[in-house]
């Protein structure tokens, strides 16, 4: 590709960066639960890249301090109501469960890697 070509295309990306960059989009993070504001509102205050914010659990699970969970930022603005949406210890909990699931399958099923070979 010659140096036009390749020039344009730098231009494209650029641009489409800064547009994407630009986007109010939902933004979903890994944060940690370090205080219980307000449990009956189901108000915690969360930590993510060392900021502090509000976020409400919608989720029917109890957190915990130190608890590693998935937060929804409206708009990617965390002046907004921000939600609890899963706690990450449950989502790899039911991960594993699976894997359990379909390995007890497999081995019930009388079928061994070798003789698919």
């Amino acid at each position: 590709m010659g140096n036009i070509e390749q020039s344009i295309l730098d231009a494209i990306e650029i641009v489409t960066q800064k547009e994407l960059s630009e986007l109010n989009l939902d933004k979903t993070i890994r944060a940690t639960i370090k205080e219980t504001i307000d449990a009956d509102s189901h108000k915690y205050k969360v930590t993510y890249q060392n900021a502090n914010f509000t976020a409400y659990n919608i989720t029917t699970e109890e957190m915990e301090i130190g608890d590693i969970v998935f937060v929804l930022v409206p708009q990617h603005d965390f002046s907004k109501d921000c939600f609890i949406i899963a706690n990450m210890s449950t989502v790899l909990n039911k991960r594993e469960t699976k894997i359990e699931t379909i390995e007890e399958e497999i081995a019930d099923s009388g079928v061994y890697w070798e003789d698919m070979a």
